[in-house]
Parts: C-alpha cells; sequence; structure tokens
C-alpha cells in the first residue's frame, strides 16, 4: 500500500538519528529484507522525508527499493480496510456494533454472532482452516488460478460460511482469519460491492490512499510476479514467490 504521492526530502540520518538507527539495526539483524520508510511533520510549512532500502526481492532477481515502492500490508488490511469499512457503515447508521450476521446472510446458521464478535475476534471460530486446501479440492482437475474469480469468490464464501464456532460468542479472544473472512462477505452483502471495491470507493480513496488496492489475479504465481513490489513471502502451497 503507498499513499497519495507527495514531495519529499530524503530521510537523513542526522536529522533522525535514533529512528534510522532502529531501521538499519533491524535490517542488519534480518527483521526484513527491504524498508521503505518516512516521517510527516506538520505545521505552517508541513514536509515529509523518505528514504528506503533492501531489494524487492532476493538476489538475483531483486530490484531496489525505493519510497514509493509498494509493499504488501497482509493482514494490516483488516484494520486499515475491513475493520475501518464496518466501522463507517456503522458511522452511517447501515449497521450497528449488535447487527447479527444473519441480518445481512439470510442463511447463515450462526444466529448469536453479531457485528461486534466479529470485530473483536470473540465470535468462537478456529484462527484458520486449510480454505486453500478445500478449494484445490473442490476444483480437483483444474488449476487454481484458472478457475474466473468470480468462481472462486462464491466458492470461498460457501466455504467460510459454513465454518462452525468452536465455542459460543463472547466466551474466548482468539485471532481468527474466519472472522474477517466472514465480516468481508457481510460487508460485500451490504455495500453490493465486492470489498476490494467497496474499500477502495467508500474508504481509501477519500483518505487519498489512490493507489492502495487489493490485487486479483487469474495467472500463476510465477506469472503474476510484479518485480516491482516488495515481496511477501515463497509459499510453499501455491509453489512459488507471492509478490504482488
Amino acid at each position: 500500500m503507498r499513499p497519495h504521492p507527495l514531495p519529499y526530502l530524503p530521510f537523513e540520518d542526522r536529522l533522525f538519528p535514533r529512528s534510522s538507527k532502529a531501521i538499519r539495526e533491524g535490517f542488519a539483524s534480518g527483521v526484513a529484507t527491504a524498508f521503505a520508510y518516512g516521517v510527516s511533520i506538520e505545521g505552517e510549512k508541513p514536509q515529509a522525508y523518505a528514504g528506503a532500502f533492501g531489494q524487492t526481492a532476493l538476489p538475483p532477481e531483486g530490484r531496489a527499493v525505493h519510497p514509493r515502492t509498494v509493499f504488501d500490508a497482509a493482514s494490516v488490511s483488516k484494520a486499515m480496510g475491513t475493520a475501518t469499512l464496518a466501522a463507517l457503515m456503522v458511522d452511517r447508521g447501515w449497521l450497528s456494533w449488535e447487527t447479527p450476521v444473519g441480518a445481512l446472510l439470510p442463511d447463515y446458521k450462526y444466529p448469536g454472532i453479531r457485528l461486534r464478535h466479529l470485530l473483536a475476534h470473540t465470535a468462537g471460530f478456529p484462527a484458520w482452516e486449510p480454505l486453500w486446501q478445500r478449494m484445490r479440492d473442490q476444483f480437483e482437475g483444474r488449476e487454481l488460478w484458472s478457475v474466473p474469480i468470480d468462481e472462486r469468490q462464491a466458492a470461498m464464501r460457501t466455504l467460510v460460511l459454513n465454518i462452525r464456532p468452536e465455542v459460543p460468542p463472547d466466551t474466548r479472544v482468539l485471532y481468527s482469519d474466519i472472522s474477517f473472512l466472514t465480516l468481508g462477505f457481510l460487508l460485500e452483502e451490504l455495500t453490493g460491492m465486492s470489498l476490494d471495491i467497496a474499500v477502495s470507493r467508500l474508504l481509501w480513496r477519500r483518505m487519498g490512499l489512490v493507489e492502495s488496492t487489493y490485487r486479483r489475479v487469474n495467472d500463476s504465481v510465477e506469472r503474476a510476479r510484479a518485480l516491482d513490489i516488495a515481496a511477501t513471502e515463497k509459499c510453499p502451497w501455491r509453489g512459488g514467490f507471492l509478490q504482488g
């Protein structure tokens, strides 16, 4: 994700010695293979400073990182996208914290689960499920990336909305991908848009994040690699590097 481009000056060690030291020590110790960082100073003459070092992937394919290199926000999108969009819907009066999931998804089997449970990870769901493998099983004989996006999305929605909670709501707090996948489908139903479009139109563009996006592709992992984007990981399930 990256914000709307603004003019910036170089992030110099002499201006931000403690921040620079922490970033360089983190890089040297292997916390990450690349960093892009910046500081915005408000006032009568606002100014931004930005810097970067490292590569977008391991050599020899990596390219030099610069301040506007795109990074994968991964699960940070739960907070910056899905949760914030849900809060916006509450603010507009389209939802309340107590809205049952079944109010928007009438066939939903678990009537006790409400919006606040999904957001607070108290719905009782498991932390995760091997959904990637289940999708592969469902589309056996086809490369999963070759299945049209709408068809994949419908299959994933069916899988997610049929996952049984392990305990009743409000019994425990457990960080759960399932909670936020369910929340995403709920917001799609409410807005009448896919989650990526809803978040972009209703939230990110209004925040100035005009280049932030979800990236959906119909291609293999290797062919879909975007070498200018910082790599996320080497994924054994997908058989290659996730990059973009």
